[in-house]
């Protein structure tokens, strides 16, 4: 059954980034429960009042995210499978409703929101320290903002089976660098989000020592071994630096490294929202 008497409004955002514009969404939205749907986001018929049951169901649930697959334009490349999450593709559940414990973020694609927590958010008078999507530019790492963001509130991050959606990847992002970029992209925005992930684990404020343990994590993802082969042997560096583990490894390290004053400026954001709304 189709519904005509749906009112859609169209609202102007002048500062730049995907970030700001859907702050901007929210912010008009006139319903409690909000779903960033983008211009390639197929959402399944019954997408809409699964996500509304859903989040009726357990108000501690701030974000809730779906499962999400490929439409491809044209064929699926031989090496996407190793890029796919960074293009919001994957399956983030088998269960109806599954809250989130060890996986801490959602795709930003079908991505359901509560509201309130943004109002909550907003009242503190913080901005956003990640623009996300710029024009042309591959800056990342929106999504797991508003994450953090939701958990530092109190919330929760839940994902369900039910929440079904495509996501259509045009020809011209099906490209190896264009992949690349992507996660040299995620590498990059890792101090906002581990300055985030600091406080929440620990509810204190960050020192050197925290900033150091941020480096030496992503340090240790990479294989010493296969570091040291791609060294002596083209075949091994070009397989090693392709695998996209390493590419957001090796950016979030030179991200870390020279990004400092970011990974400080998230921890006392991070800091000050716990404070100004503490956890009951």
């Amino acid at each position: 059954k189709k519904h005509t008497n749906l009112s859609l409004k169209l609202v102007k955002e002048p500062t730049a980034g995907l970030s700001h514009a859907r702050e901007r969404g929210v912010h008009v939205a006139g319903f409690e429960i909000v779903i960033f749907c983008d211009d390639d986001n197929w959402l399944a018929e019954d997408y809409v009042l699964n996500a509304y049951n859903l989040m009726k169901t357990d108000a501690s649930i701030g974000i809730l995210g779906g499962n999400v697959k490929a439409e491809f334009d044209g064929d699926e490349p031989i090496w996407f499978g190793e890029y796919a999450g960074g293009y919001a593709i994957g399956e983030q559940t088998k269960l109806n409703l599954s809250l989130l414990e060890d996986r801490k973020w959602v795709f930003g694609a079908g991505m359901v929101l509560r509201k309130i927590f943004l109002e909550k958010y907003k009242n503190t008078g913080l901005k956003s320290l990640l623009s996300d999507r710029v024009g042309k530019a591959l800056s990342s790492g929106g999504d797991s903002e508003l994450c953090s963001i939701a958990r530092l509130l109190g919330y929760r991050v839940a994902a369900s089976s039910s929440l079904n959606l495509k996501h259509f990847i045009p020809a011209n992002r099906l490209k190896i660098e264009y992949a690349r970029n992507l996660y040299k992209g995620f590498g990059a925005s890792m101090p906002v989000i581990h300055g985030y992930e600091h406080v929440i684990n620990t509810k204190s404020k960050a020192n050197n020592s925290d900033w150091l343990a941020r480096i030496w994590y992503f340090a240790r993802l990479i294989s010493p071994k296969q570091l040291v082969l791609s060294v002596f042997y083209p075949k091994t560096k070009e397989m090693f630096f392709n695998k996209a583990y390493v590419i957001l490894s090796l950016a979030a390290i030179k991200s870390l490294v020279y990004g400092r004053a970011l990974f400080f400026a998230a921890a006392e954001q991070a800091f000050a929202i716990q404070r100004a709304n503490p956890i009951k």
